[in-house]
């Protein structure tokens, strides 16, 4: 088939977009990329239409069977509209909270008009269908070209005790102030600065990396990971029963992760088998100083968890079983 993706990056390596084109790709389609935040044009109303006009004309040149939108908060429900005049199936996948509720920025306004909606997350799902009959789960995911080991097993100092790599949150905040007498590491955007003259400046690691950005950084991130005996998962509010992309991107370098405990994990992996979950701050540490002292444990954990990722959480399971949902659903458009 061939496919437009509409991404908010340009689809190259690593970005989120790369990921999925180069599945829909090694699926045997033909996909065509589509950037609509090019130029950051997508911040005006001005540069919206113009997005909006330059997106109908690709469309209408490359003339796919599938408009897969990633997310595409500034997508009105018109461009959608139109797309599906041409003939066009359009599909959307969601990585965030689709109503806006923690950031007001996210919010898709065309939910409706899609053909098919896939959401990141279990938990919205009702809601969804509320609006849209066509919603699904599609749960994240790893390429496992880019998150890999970097540092075997058998030659890992393991300089980090407790790590965490991600953007700083104020929930994450929150969880690790009452961590802050362990010998912590945190590494992400705002860190040193949100946590200026407050018990965790002196964890955070003078480090900028953007694994969506940088292979060198990817590259960083994954030593980084290796490097961690613990490496602690504490997920964003919008994700309420459904885990974040680190959640597999951890175990595919086959490292030891310390998760919070999600309903949905429990169907995705072992617990304590694959990946270890907490369910407070007090069964944090108690679970911190377990595998802290417990090497082999961590090691056994990590490599179990490896399996299950390249099993069955990579992009190119998400993306087989996303196609599988839209043929359903345009079988379904076809007969009315």
């Amino acid at each position: 088939m061939r496919i437009l993706l509409i991404t908010a990056d340009a689809c190259k390596a690593p970005a989120v977009g790369y990921r999925i084109r180069t599945a829909l790709e090694r699926l045997g389609h033909r996909v065509s990329c589509f950037n609509y935040r090019a130029f950051q044009l997508h911040r005006f109303a001005l540069g919206r239409a113009f997005i909006a006009r330059a997106l109908l004309h690709r469309a209408q040149t490359v003339k796919p069977d599938i408009a897969f939108v990633i997310k595409g908060e500034t997508l009105l429900p018109a461009t959608i509209q139109a797309l599906e005049q041409q003939g066009i199936h359009t599909a959307n996948w969601t990585l965030d909270d689709p109503f806006g509720t923690d950031n007001p920025a996210n919010k898709i306004a065309a939910i409706a008009d899609y053909n098919t909606f896939f959401s990141f997350d279990s938990s919205y799902i009702p809601e969804l269908r509320k609006h849209n009959p066509h919603s699904h789960f599609l749960p994240l995911a790893v390429d496992p070209s880019l998150y890999a080991e970097q540092i075997p097993f058998d030659k890992r100092d393991e300089k980090y005790s407790v790590s965490f790599y991600g953007s700083h949150y104020p929930n994450r905040q929150q969880f690790f102030q009452h961590l802050a007498d362990l010998p912590l590491t945190l590494v992400g955007f705002r860190w040193a600065e949100k946590t200026r003259d407050t018990p965790l400046a002196s964890r955070v690691l003078p480090l900028q990396l953007n694994s969506d950005r940088s292979m060198t950084d990817l590259a960083k991130v994954c030593e980084f990971f290796n490097k961690t005996k613990i490496n602690l998962n504490v997920h964003f509010t919008h994700s309420v029963n459904s885990p974040n992309l680190r959640t597999f991107e951890i175990p595919a370098t086959k490292s030891f992760q310390l998760c919070n405990d999600l309903p949905d994990l429990h169907t995705m992996f072992v617990p304590d088998k694959e990946l270890v979950l907490y369910k407070d701050i007090a069964d944090c540490r108690k679970k911190i100083k377990h595998y802290l002292e417990h090497p082999e444990e961590r090691k056994r954990i990590a490599a179990a968890g490896y399996r299950r990722v390249i099993a069955e959480h990579t992009f190119d399971h998400r993306m087989k079983d996303a196609l599988r949902v839209i043929l359903q659903d345009m079988k379904q458009t076809s007969k009315k």
